[in-house]
């Protein structure tokens, strides 16, 4: 199945869903990407289409109950089968869409008819009456029931709109150009909701249409106010400021449709990257964790992940500091009653710990102790293997193939010992 047999679907719907595969992967915008697409395999490009179109469909279907999008939804699977045949996530999806506009306008025409039937209904309800007629009306256009639903709700749905309508115009013209951005940015957002209550019930009303398209060019004018605050704030170092204005900015995102993720991700990271970074020099590793995550959850960079390495590091290292006096102590006990078993291991342990060098001197002093004992350990060890006592021979020679790898003596002797053991444990 090629593009041909999707030119059913509004206008060139299966084309776009093919071209949008290529935006799938990385944009398609340098040569390596072109050729990192010509390179995919049939499968892999119907995968790809595959978890798009799932995407698309718990997004703009289930979440936004955006039924006009069904025809371009639907081409995503039809064309990841067109890639593979065999694709049963893309045959089971195709299978649920092609009978979801009929249960989708039996599901509205049910809850329409349900509001119909109270003898009184508020406001609220009324609102949804005529909510659920308009959904039924974009999957079944020509369904009877739904005309006659339609024909029901006239003058509920004029005075619905009228009211919207004159509540954004009065809001409008009370907007003065030398007040507050807070204060500006409300009334826009309020502005907004009103012409977007109107075109959740007739998205084809004009005066709403041409409302809410001049105040989104208001509220890009706001975001573009916060965005430069936002920056100016970052780069004097001035991060709670900065950060008030990121929060202003995700909230007017959010009620207008996460429109302008792409700008509240970008200043997201950039603060908390370079708070991050100002925690880091002030040795606060932890605020600072906590900030570089914020950072990675925006944007993930080579530039945040090696911060987030050093971040870690830098946490370790003073878990080592505030713990260094008492390994060391334990060590001193250790060569002190000459138990240089314990020592040894844990000197070796410590010694993968620590970076700063005045540690590392003072770890190095008890590790020459322990090596000069080690001859001694030698004479242990085989004392205890002569005398049979393998499992105590084997502790022994372990930490001597550990100090010298290269001794060939020390590990023919370990070998034996456990084997012999071994032998003995069969027993």
């Amino acid at each position: 199945m090629g593009v041909d047999k999707v030119k059913h679907m509004e206008g060139m719907a299966g084309l776009l869903a093919r071209i949008a595969f290529f935006f799938i992967l990385a944009g398609c915008s340098t040569t390596s990407d072109s050729f990192l697409i010509e390179n995919l395999t049939d499968e892999d490009k119907s995968k790809a289409l595959t978890q798009k179109g799932i995407e698309q469909f718990n997004q703009e279907i289930e979440a936004k109950e955006n039924y006009l999008s069904l025809p371009r939804v639907k081409a995503y699977f039809e064309n990841a089968i067109s890639f593979d045949p065999l694709n049963k996530v893309a045959k089971d999806y195709l299978a649920r869409l092609t009978g979801y506009a009929d249960e989708v306008a039996k599901e509205k025409i049910a809850a329409a008819t349900k509001y119909l039937q109270k003898q009184r209904r508020t406001e609220t309800e009324n609102y949804n009456l005529c909510y659920v007629v308009q959904k039924a009306y974009e999957v079944a256009p020509q369904n009877k029931q739904v005309i006659e639903l339609r024909k029901s709700i006239e003058t509920i749905l004029a005075g619905f709109v009228k009211k919207y309508i004159d509540t954004a115009s009065s809001i409008l013209k009370q907007v003065n150009d030398k007040d507050p951005t807070d204060k500006k940015e409300k009334m826009f957002l309020d502005i907004f909701d009103n012409y977007t209550r109107v075109l959740k019930i007739k998205p084809d009303d004009q005066v709403a249409q041409a409302g809410i398209a001049d105040v989104k060019t208001e509220i890009s004018s706001v975001v573009e106010s916060r965005s430069s605050a936002a920056k100016v704030a970052i780069l004097k170092r001035l991060f709670v400021k900065a950060e008030t204005e990121v929060k202003a900015l995700s909230i007017l995102n959010l009620r207008i449709g996460n429109v302008y993720d792409g700008i509240v991700k970008n200043i997201s990271y950039d603060l908390y990257l370079a708070w991050a970074e100002q925690d880091v020099k002030s040795r606060n590793y932890d605020l600072a964790a906590v900030r570089i995550d914020r950072a990675l959850s925006s944007k993930r960079t080579r530039e945040a992940l090696d911060l987030k390495a050093k971040i870690d590091s830098g946490r370790n290292q003073l878990i080592i500091a505030s713990s260094f006096d008492k390994w060391i102590s334990e060590i001193d006990k250790n060569i002190g009653n000459k138990d240089y078993l314990a020592a040894y291991w844990k000197i070796k342990d410590l010694v993968t710990k620590v970076t700063s060098p005045s540690y590392i001197d003072i770890v190095k002093i008890r590790e020459n102790r322990v090596k000069a004992a080690l001859p001694d350990m030698y004479e242990s060890a085989v004392g205890l293997y002569n005398e049979e006592k393998f499992a105590q021979a084997v502790v022994f020679f372990e930490v001597l193939a550990d100090a010298d790898k290269n001794d060939a003596e020390v590990r023919e002797y370990l070998d034996r010992a456990r084997a012999k053991q071994k032998v003995l444990d069969s027993f």
